[in-house]
């Protein structure tokens, strides 16, 4: 969730990420549904809003710094 996440919020649309993870569509919308539910919203321009507002946006996580360095 957390990686998903973290593209979401970069703006990478839906397609871009699971060509580039590898991972399934049904598992990046398993995934972008219950990041929705712990964030208590219902949309995820709502979401985006959110994680705009908490300044989630400057958090990279462990895993994509590992592929950076």
């Amino acid at each position: 969730e957390e990686l998903i996440l973290y593209y979401f919020i970069k703006g990478h649309p839906r397609k871009s990420f699971i060509e580039l993870i590898g991972v399934q569509p049904h598992t990046y919308d398993f995934h972008i549904k219950n990041i929705k539910i712990k964030f208590g919203v219902l949309t995820t321009t709502d979401l985006k809003n959110r994680c705009y507002l908490n300044n989630l946006h400057k958090i990279i996580p462990n895993r994509v710094l590992s592929r950076i360095l």
